[in-house]
C-alpha cells in the first residue's frame, strides 16, 4: 500500500498545537514557500520549482526571494544533471558492454537536464524585470551537499563496473553538488568547489548580498555553461542552445557601452566567450577552450 506524505505546511495544519505561531494558511504564499522547502529536503525538485513558481507569481514579500532561489535551483539542477549524463556517456564510451545499463539512465538524465534548462530560460524575463538595478539578495538555505566530485562518479566515467545502488547514490550527490556550485558561483564567492565552504559559512551567518552587475554577469556565464546541455554530444538541440547563448548575450550586451571601464572590459571578455560558443555551433575550432 502506498501512503501519501503531505507537504510540511499541510501537516502543520493537521498536527499543530496550541503553542507557537499559527501555521501558514493553505494556499497562501507562505504555505507554498514552506512546501518548496519540504520538497527541497526530499529532493523532489520539479515539485519544488512549481511551488517557487507559484510564490514568484504572487504579490508578496516572498516574491523576490522565490525568484532568486528558483534561478539558482534551476541553474544547479541543469549543470548537475549534465555532469551525471557526462559520466554515463563516458562509461559507455570506455566500456561498451555497459551500454545496456547506462543508456536508459542517460536518456532520463538528458530529459531532466533539458527540462530544468528550459524552465530557467523561460523564467529569466520575469527575473530581469524584477531585479532592476538594486543589489540581489540570496536568502535561502545553502545546499547541504559536498561540492567535490563523488569518487564513484569518477569511477563511472572510467568505465568501472559499479553496482547500480552506488551509481544512484553518487548521481544524486552529483546533482546536489550542482546546486552547491550554483549557489557558490551565483552568489559571488567564485567558480569551483574550493569556494563552497566559504559560501556555506556566509549563508549560515545570514542573507548574502551581491551587486546587481555581478549577478547579471553570473547569470550570463552560467547560461553559457548550461547551453552545453543542448550540444551535439548531449541533447543535440541547436535551436535551444542558440536561444540560451542569445539570452546570455542579452544579459551583458549593454555593458559593452558602459562608461565604467571595468564593466566594459568584463563585457568585452564575455563577448569573446559568446563568440566561442557560436564558433562551436558552426563546427569551427574553439579559440578560448573554456567549455566543451
Amino acid at each position: 500500500m502506498i501512503f501519501y506524505l503531505a507537504p510540511v505546511a499541510a501537516l502543520a495544519g493537521v498536527l499543530g498545537c496550541n503553542t507557537g505561531p499559527a501555521p501558514p494558511k493553505g494556499g497562501s504564499p507562505e504555505w507554498h514557500w514552506d512546501n518548496a522547502g519540504f520538497y527541497y529536503d526530499r529532493g523532489e525538485f520539479s515539485k519544488m520549482s512549481a511551488e517557487l513558481d507559484t510564490v514568484a507569481s504572487r504579490e508578496t514579500p516572498l516574491k523576490e526571494r522565490a525568484r532568486v532561489w528558483r534561478t539558482v535551483l534551476l541553474m544547479g539542477l541543469s549543470r548537475g544533471y549534465m555532469e551525471v549524463g557526462d559520466a554515463y556517456r563516458a562509461a559507455i564510451e570506455e566500456s561498451p558492454k555497459l551500454r545496456p545499463s547506462y543508456e536508459p539512465l542517460l536518456q532520463q538524465i538528458n530529459r531532466e537536464a533539458r527540462q530544468f534548462a528550459i524552465e530557467l530560460t523561460e523564467s529569466l524575463g520575469d527575473l530581469d524585470t524584477a531585479w532592476g538595478t538594486d543589489d540581489v539578495i540570496c536568502r535561502f538555505p545553502f545546499p547541504p551537499a559536498a561540492a567535490t566530485v563523488p569518487p564513484v562518479i569518477e569511477g563511472i566515467s572510467e568505465g568501472q563496473d559499479i553496482a547500480m545502488e552506488q551509481v544512484e547514490t553518487a548521481s544524486e550527490r552529483t546533482v546536489l553538488r550542482g546546486l552547491a556550485l550554483a549557489a557558490t558561483e551565483f552568489c559571488g564567492f567564485g567558480e569551483g568547489a574550493e569556494f563552497a565552504e566559504k559560501a556555506q559559512a556566509a549563508f549560515a551567518a545570514g542573507p548574502v548580498t551581491i551587486a546587481n552587475d555581478d549577478a547579471r554577469f553570473a547569470v550570463a556565464k552560467i547560461l553559457l555553461d548550461i547551453s552545453l546541455v543542448f550540444s551535439r554530444k548531449r541533447v543535440d538541440d541547436p535551436k535551444i542552445r542558440l536561444a540560451l547563448i542569445e539570452r546570455a548575450e542579452q544579459w551583458t550586451k549593454s555593458y559593452l557601452e558602459s562608461e565604467d571601464a571595468e564593466l566594459k572590459k568584463r563585457a568585452e571578455a564575455f563577448a569573446k566567450e559568446i563568440e566561442d560558443e557560436r564558433r562551436d555551433m558552426r563546427r569551427r575550432v574553439r579559440r578560448l577552450k573554456k567549455r566543451e
